[in-house]
């Protein structure tokens, strides 16, 4: 199971925090401890307890991290409350061209008509969101390379991919796969990180791409 990195930071802030408090705790009580043997005690229960609480959030936060909506409606939802970023001050020109797919963060599909763009045309990029992918036909147990472009490019937003999937007709079909790694093609800006995706059953996939404050979701077909 992965740890987000909000929970890394907690952890790391945790360490610092029980550390500290058991020097001090320890250092405090040493020049009273045949008269206030007590109070370790307390330093100590109150630490265990503090411990304890951040564990159990640390525990929610990853639970949460790792749920796959089993519906476009649910998916949706999650991309309402998931944090936007502040626009960036350069973007690959795939996103000022012209796309299939929607701006809005909706779960889309590479040929239906519902919601698309204006700007929108049959042969184009497929966008979601914060998103915009490329990939090639889809193929059951295929290894597929797909190229996922955020609107926060990799080249000046460090960071991790993040792809879950699963069939909304049979949910025990699922897949996460993370990818840290980038390229690009001409200038860095046009950058984005490549995948290679193998679906274990055919039919319609619900796909949610996410990598820093970027989102996506789409509708995809793995043919049998």
């Amino acid at each position: 199971m992965s740890i987000p990195p909000n929970a890394c930071r907690i952890c790391s802030t945790l360490n610092a925090i029980v550390a500290h408090g058991l020097k001090r705790g320890f250092s405090e009580t040493h020049t009273h401890i045949r008269t206030h043997e007590s109070g370790l005690s307390e330093v100590n229960l109150f630490l265990k307890s503090f411990v304890l609480v951040l564990l159990l959030s640390i525990t929610a936060q990853v639970g949460v991290a790792q749920q796959i909506p089993s519906s476009p409606q649910g998916a949706e939802a999650e991309g309402v409350t998931f944090p936007h970023g502040a626009s960036p001050p350069r973007i690959a020109p795939s996103f000022a061209a012209r796309f299939r797919g929607t701006a809005e963060r909706r779960c889309v599909t590479p040929y239906s008509n519902v919601g698309v763009d204006s700007s929108s045309h049959s042969d184009g990029p497929l966008r979601s969101g914060e998103f915009i992918v490329r990939y090639g036909g889809l193929f059951v147990n295929q290894p597929t390379k797909m190229l996922w472009m955020p609107l926060h490019n990799p080249s000046d937003y460090s960071g991790t991919l993040l792809i879950r999937a699963v069939r909304p007709d049979h949910p025990d079909d699922s897949l996460r796969v993370s990818v840290s790694d980038w390229g690009w093609s001409g200038s860095h800006v046009n950058s984005g990180y490549v995948s290679s995706v193998a679906f274990p059953s055919p039919g319609t996939w619900l796909v949610i791409a996410t990598a820093g404050p970027d989102w996506g979701c789409y509708l995809l077909s793995v043919a049998g």
